[in-house]
């Protein structure tokens, strides 16, 4: 794990760098094969991007990281329009631990507004569970909160009683 911890840190400085120099691709090469073959690197990236984003404006540290996440779920959009069955369980559950960050309170309207950018930008479809919780943050940030956290997991609960832990395959349809 702290093997994964440094190589997260040197490639999100790596992109950083190119990014404050203005050098493009922001990702180089061998980022962009490590990434694909290593997509599951997505969650320790979302991890750290709680920890970078606790400043209200964006940096360049948590721009590349966002520049990363966005080159896994790119690279996972790819093989959801090849219809390779992984994708559909791994987006759901991307966007679960996403969902796991809002409700403990560790992602931001505007982190997870970029999020959002990222998803859309990526075509990948976005669960309801996670629509929720921008819902909420939103409510929150214009500080008129009509859903609650707890609806937010009540909805998730629901979501995953009737599919098979992702909001894209329902129980019975394979």
């Amino acid at each position: 794990m702290i093997k994964t911890k440094l190589r997260l840190t040197s490639l999100i400085e790596r992109v950083a760098t190119r990014i404050i120099n203005d050098t493009h691709p922001y990702v180089e090469e061998d980022i962009q094969h490590y990434m694909e073959s290593h997509i599951d690197v997505v969650y320790p990236l979302l991890d750290k991007l709680c920890n970078l984003a606790v400043t209200p404006h964006i940096n360049h540290f948590t721009q590349a990281t966002l520049v990363l996440i966005s080159e896994i779920l790119g690279y996972t959009n790819y093989h959801l329009e090849q219809k390779r069955r992984w994708t559909t369980n791994f987006i759901a559950e991307c966007q679960s631990h996403i969902v796991k960050h809002v409700l403990a309170g560790h992602i931001g309207c505007s982190i997870l507004q970029y999020l959002f950018d990222i998803l859309r930008h990526s075509d990948i479809p976005i669960n309801d569970a996670l629509r929720q919780a921008n819902a909420v943050l939103l409510d929150e940030y214009a500080d008129k909160s009509s859903i609650t956290v707890k609806d937010i997991g009540s909805l998730w609960e629901e979501i995953s009683s009737v599919t098979n832990g992702s909001s894209y395959e329902m129980k019975g349809e394979h």
